[in-house]
């Protein structure tokens, strides 16, 4: 799983979060770094949380998913969307707190996303 966001502090905690749920989960500030990232390390990529404000966020979901047709894609942002651009799985508000309700929408979100992928094969 690969974490894209500038907001080095949810992207910790994400990947605390994904590491709990028995993922692993590689962290990028940017989409140079995801990608660099991805080369050096040769990953597969199976589901990618980005920041919708990330610059050149459509360009690495649609690489992505040329790689991988099956990727899993949430978006993030300061306030939830009513529409879900780049052909997104789910979006979700960032956090204000990164408290235990916090833990479980997130743990929830992912998993809902995850069974979507599985249901389809």
């Amino acid at each position: 799983m690969l974490l894209v966001d500038h907001d080095l502090g949810l992207v910790f905690w994400l990947g605390r979060l994904l590491d709990e749920m028995g993922y692993e989960a590689y962290p990028a500030k940017s989409v140079r770094d995801a990608f660099e990232l991805i080369s050096k390390l040769q990953l597969v990529i199976s589901l990618v949380i980005v920041d919708q404000s990330v610059p050149e966020a459509a360009f690495l979901i649609k690489w992505l998913r040329g790689a991988n047709k099956d990727l899993k894609v949430i978006l993030t942002g300061g306030n939830e969307i009513p529409w879900l651009p780049w052909e997104a799985d789910a979006q979700c508000a960032k956090p204000n707190r990164f408290g235990e309700g916090a833990e479980d929408e997130w743990n929830q979100l992912i998993r809902s996303v995850l069974l979507q992928s599985a249901a389809k094969n």
